[in-house]
C-alpha cells in the first residue's frame, strides 16, 4: 500500500506542476536572450574590443561582433578533432587579456583520441579559403 500511495503522490505532483515555466525574474530585472540557434554552448568569452566568442560542445568556436550581432562567424572549427560524446567535447575556452586576431583562443579539453592533452592551448589555425575570418583545424 505505501508503494501505491507514493506512486499516486508522484503522479499528482507531475500533473500539478506547470510545464515550460521560466525562472522568476526579480523586480527591476528582465530576461533577454542574447544569442539563439546555438548547439550546446559550453563557454562564452568577451574580448576587449567587444567581440564575443562562444564555444560549442561539438568543437566550433563562433565569433559575434557584439552582443547585438545575430549572425556569427565561425572563428574555429575543430569538430573533426573533438570527441563529442556524452560528457566529452570542447568544454572550455580562455582569451588572453591582450587577445587580437588572428591569434586563436586557448581551448580545452577537447579530445584525447586526437592526441590533444587536457588544457593544451591550440596554436593559431590556418585560414580556410573563401571564408574571410574563418579558420579550420590542421588537416581539416
Amino acid at each position: 500500500m505505501p508503494v501505491i500511495r507514493s506512486l499516486l503522490l508522484a503522479l499528482l505532483l507531475l500533473v500539478a506542476l506547470p510545464t515550460g515555466a521560466s525562472a522568476i525574474v526579480p523586480a527591476g530585472f528582465q530576461e533577454t536572450t542574447a544569442f539563439s540557434g546555438l548547439t550546446a554552448p559550453t563557454s562564452v568569452r568577451f574580448a576587449a574590443d567587444g567581440r564575443v566568442f562562444v564555444a560549442e560542445k561539438r568543437g566550433r568556436v563562433l565569433e559575434f561582433d557584439s552582443l547585438s550581432d545575430t549572425t556569427p562567424t565561425v572563428f574555429a572549427d575543430l569538430s573533426t578533432a573533438v570527441h563529442d560524446f556524452w560528457d566529452r567535447g570542447l568544454l572550455g575556452m580562455a582569451l588572453d587579456p591582450n587577445f587580437r586576431a588572428p591569434a586563436c583562443p586557448g581551448l580545452g579539453p577537447f579530445s584525447r583520441a586526437a592526441g590533444a592533452r587536457r588544457g593544451r592551448a591550440v596554436p593559431p589555425l590556418p585560414r580556410r579559403g573563401g571564408e574571410p575570418g574563418s579558420r579550420t583545424a590542421p588537416g581539416g
